[in-house]
C-alpha cells in the first residue's frame, strides 16, 4: 500500500469514505448484519462476565461472611484461641454437616442427601437471610427441632411450610424456605441445603466422621478498628496452630469465580470461532462489493488516484463502519445484563448491574477490527489488479483474492496477535491454544475436503441434465468459491454439532451414567462394633444385596517432600480440593476392581511398619508427584511420613466408594485403631 503524500490529502480521502459510505452502506448490509451478531454475543459475555467479578468484589465480605474466616475444617479447633478474638472482634460460629434428610408426611421416604448448616444469633456478619414467612428464622433460633430449607430443596422432595421432615432420627419441623444467603460459596452455590440453630448439633448427636462435620468462625471488626492491623494480630495469635486456615474477603467465592472465568473463556473461544467463521463470509461479501465497484475504481485511478490511496479508502470505510457497530453491539449488551441478573438473583442471590468498561471496549474493537482486516487484505489487495484502461477497453474485469508474500505475512502476524489476545490472562491458556489448533486442523481438513470434492467432480460427465452440468462447470472453474463455501458451512456446522454434542452428553452423563452405576444407599459413620449387626440387618431385607464397607479415617496433607504444599500449589489447580482441607482416607488389602494401577506396584509387604501411599494418578501428575515422594500426614494430630509407591487411575463419577489415597492396612490398622 502506497503512503499518502500528505495530511490534506489524508483529510480529503476521509471525507470521500465518508460519503461513499452513506451511498453504498446498503450494498455492505450483510457485512453489517453479520459484524454486529458476532460483536454483539462477544460484548455479552465480556459485560456478564466483568458485571459478576464487580458484585463479587464488592461483596466479598458478604459474600466470606465476614472480614476473616478462621477455618477449622473437621476439628471444633482450639477454643482459648477463639476466645481471644472474641475480645477485640464479634466472632460468629458455624458448623457444616452432611446428611439425609427425608419427608415424613404424605409422600413417605423421599430422601435427599443435604448439607446442613447450623448457626448462631449473630449470623449473618454481613448481609441477609432472605427467607419466608417473616418471622421464621428467629423462631429457628429459639424453637428445637426446628429448619429453613432452599427451594431447590422444597421443590425437589415437595415440602411445604409446617411440614415435618426427618433428619437422622429426629424430626423437625420446616417452619420456612430459604431465598438466598449473602455468604455464597461451595456450600451453597449448587445443590440442596438448610440451615438450623445452634442447639442442632446437641440434639443430633453427631461424631464427625459419620457426618463431615466442618467447623468455621467467622470474624467481624469493629467499625474503628484498622482492618490490616487486626488481620496481624489475629495472625499472631494463630501462628502455632498448624490445623487453622485463615481466609480473607478477596479469597471469598472462589469456587464461583473459578466457574465464571471457565465459562468465559470457553464461551469467548466459541464467539472468536463464529467470528472467523463470519470473517470467510465477509471476504466473500467484500469481494462482491468491489467487483460492483469495478468501474469506479478504474474512474478513480483514471483521475489520480493510486492504488494505495483507493485502499486506504475502502480501509476507511471499514473502521468507520466498525466502530459504529462496536459502539451499538457494546451499547446492546447492556440490555442482557437485567435477564442474567433475573436468574443469578433467583439462584445465587447475587445482583448484577452493567458495568461500562473502557478496556473491553476496546478489546472488542480491536477483536472486530483484527477479524476484519484479516479477511479483507486478500480482497482489497485485489484492487491491484484494476487497470485505468479498461474503461477504454470497456471490459469487465471479475477481481479475485489477490495474495502477496507481504500481505501473508502481515495476516499471520494480525492472526498470531489475535490469537493472543485470547490466550493471554485466560484461565486456562493452554486449552485455549488446543482450541484455536484444533480450528485450524479443521480448517485445513475442509480445505482439502474442498479439493477431494472438485477432483471427483470434474471426473463426473457421464450426466446429460444440462442443468446439472452448469452447476458442476460453476463448482469446478479454477476461480470458483467453492473451497470458501464448504470451508465456511463445514466449520459452522461443525462447532454447532461440538455444542450439541457437548450439551448431550452432560445430560446423558447425569441422567442416564450415573444412576445406572451408581449404588443404591450410602451408610456413613458405621461403629466397629456395629459392622456385623449392620450387614446382617440389610441382609435380612435383602439376601442378595451387594455389600460393600471399608475403613476410613481423616487425613491432611501438611508436607509434600518436606515443604508445605499450599506454598506452591495454587487454588486454580485441578486437585487442590486434596489439600484443601483434611481428606477421607482408607486402606485396603488387594488392588480394587475399578481403581488399576498405572504405575508401581502394590504394597511391600516386607516393610509394614512404613506408611505406604496409593495415590490418585491424575493427582499425582497436578502436584508433579513422583514415586517415591515423601508425604507428611496430619492423623488424629500426629504427623506421621508415607511413601507414595503406586499411583490408581480413579473415576470418580461412578459413585462408589473411592479415595485420593489408600494406605497399606498392615500399618494403617496398628496406628488407626
Amino acid at each position: 500500500m502506497e503512503k499518502l503524500n500528505n495530511p490534506s490529502e489524508f483529510s480529503l480521502i476521509f471525507k470521500y469514505a465518508l460519503k461513499d459510505l452513506s451511498r453504498n452502506y446498503h450494498k455492505i448490509s450483510s457485512i453489517i448484519v453479520t459484524l454486529f451478531i458476532s460483536l454483539f454475543i462477544l460484548s455479552a459475555i465480556f459485560t456478564i462476565e466483568d458485571s459478576l467479578k464487580k458484585e463479587l468484589n464488592d461483596n466479598a465480605k458478604a459474600l466470606l461472611g465476614g472480614d476473616l474466616e478462621i477455618d477449622y475444617n473437621r476439628n471444633q479447633g482450639n477454643l482459648d484461641l477463639v476466645k481471644k478474638v472474641k475480645e477485640f472482634a464479634t466472632v460468629s460460629q458455624m458448623i457444616e454437616f452432611s446428611t439425609m434428610l427425608s419427608t415424613t408426611g404424605r409422600e413417605k421416604n423421599k430422601s435427599l442427601f443435604t448439607r446442613i448448616k447450623t448457626v448462631d444469633e449473630k449470623y449473618p456478619l454481613y448481609g441477609n437471610v432472605v427467607y419466608e414467612p417473616m418471622g421464621a428464622y428467629e423462631r429457628m433460633q429459639k424453637e428445637p427441632n426446628t429448619i429453613l430449607i432452599n427451594e431447590s430443596l422444597s421443590k425437589t422432595l415437595n415440602i411445604k411450610i409446617n411440614e415435618i421432615v426427618k433428619v437422622q432420627d429426629q424430626n423437625f419441623t420446616v417452619i420456612g424456605i430459604i431465598k438466598s444467603v449473602p455468604d455464597v460459596s461451595g456450600f451453597v452455590a449448587f445443590g440442596d441445603w438448610a440451615l438450623a440453630g445452634k442447639q442442632t448439633l446437641e440434639i443430633l448427636k453427631l461424631n464427625g466422621i459419620g457426618s463431615f462435620l466442618n467447623y468455621e468462625y467467622k470474624v467481624k471488626f469493629n467499625d474503628n478498628d484498622k482492618p490490616e492491623e487486626i488481620e496481624k494480630r489475629i495472625e499472631e495469635i494463630f501462628k502455632e496452630d498448624q490445623k487453622v486456615k485463615l481466609r480473607y474477603p478477596e479469597n471469598s467465592a472462589s469456587g464461583i469465580k473459578r466457574i465464571i472465568n471457565n465459562f468465559s473463556q470457553f464461551l469467548s473461544l466459541v464467539s472468536i470461532s463464529a467470528m472467523l467463521i463470519a470473517g470467510i463470509g465477509i471476504a466473500n461479501t467484500l469481494l462482491s462489493f468491489i467487483n460492483q465497484n469495478n468501474m469506479s475504481i478504474a474512474v478513480r485511478k483514471a483521475v489520480g488516484f493510486y492504488s494505495g490511496n483507493i485502499k486506504t479508502l475502502y480501509y476507511l470505510q471499514l473502521f468507520i463502519l466498525l466502530f459504529i457497530i462496536t459502539v451499538v453491539a457494546y451499547g446492546s449488551s447492556f440490555l442482557i445484563v437485567p435477564i442474567a441478573d433475573k436468574y443469578l438473583s433467583d439462584g445465587l442471590g447475587l445482583n448484577v448491574y452493567p458495568v461500562f468498561s473502557l478496556l473491553n471496549f476496546l478489546k472488542i474493537f480491536l477483536v472486530g477490527l483484527l477479524v476484519l482486516v484479516i479477511f479483507s487484505i486478500p480482497t482489497i489487495s485485489s484492487i491491484d489488479q484494476v487497470k485505468a484502461s479498461n474503461l477504454f477497453r470497456n471490459v469487465f474485469q471479475n477481481l479475485q483474492f489477490y495474495y502477496s508474500k507481504r500481505s501473508v505475512v502481515l495476516s499471520f502476524v494480525l492472526l498470531s496477535i489475535l490469537i493472543l489476545l485470547f490466550t493471554i490472562g485466560s484461565e486456562q491458556p493452554s486449552y485455549s491454544l488446543g482450541y484455536f489448533a484444533a480450528f485450524f486442523v479443521c480448517l485445513i481438513v475442509f480445505f482439502l475436503l474442498s479439493k477431494l470434492i472438485i477432483f471427483f467432480l470434474k471426473k463426473f460427465k457421464s450426466s446429460s441434465i444440462i442443468s446439472l452440468k452448469v452447476s458442476i462447470k460453476n463448482i469446478t472453474q479454477t476461480k470458483s468459491i467453492t473451497p470458501i463455501t464448504v470451508m465456511s458451512l463445514g466449520l459452522g456446522v461443525t462447532l454447532l454439532l461440538t455444542l450439541a454434542l457437548v450439551g448431550t452428553n452432560f445430560q446423558r452423563e447425569i441422567a442416564k451414567s450415573i444412576p445406572d452405576i451408581a449404588p443404591d444407599y450410602f451408610f456413613v459413620g458405621i461403629q466397629k462394633g456395629e459392622r456385623e449387626k449392620f450387614e446382617q440387618g440389610i441382609l435380612n431385607m435383602d439376601p442378595n444385596a451387594s455389600i460393600e464397607i471399608v475403613p476410613m479415617v481423616s487425613s491432611g496433607i501438611v508436607k509434600i517432600n518436606g515443604v508445605d504444599p499450599n506454598t506452591y500449589i495454587k487454588p486454580d489447580n485441578d486437585s487442590y480440593w486434596v489439600i484443601g482441607s483434611e481428606r477421607r482416607s482408607s486402606w485396603m488389602e488387594n488392588i480394587p476392581e475399578d481403581n488399576p494401577i498405572l504405575e508401581g506396584k502394590w504394597w511391600d509387604l516386607s516393610n509394614p511398619d512404613q506408611l505406604q501411599i496409593s495415590l490418585d494418578a491424575k493427582v499425582a501428575k497436578d502436584f508433579n508427584i513422583q514415586l517415591g515422594d515423601i508425604f507428611t500426614l496430619n492423623i488424629y494430630g500426629r504427623e506421621i511420613e508415607g511413601k507414595v509407591i503406586n499411583f490408581r487411575e480413579v473415576d470418580y463419577r461412578d459413585l462408589s466408594i473411592n479415595f485420593a489415597m489408600l494406605f497399606n492396612p498392615q500399618f494403617a490398622k496398628k496406628n488407626t485403631s
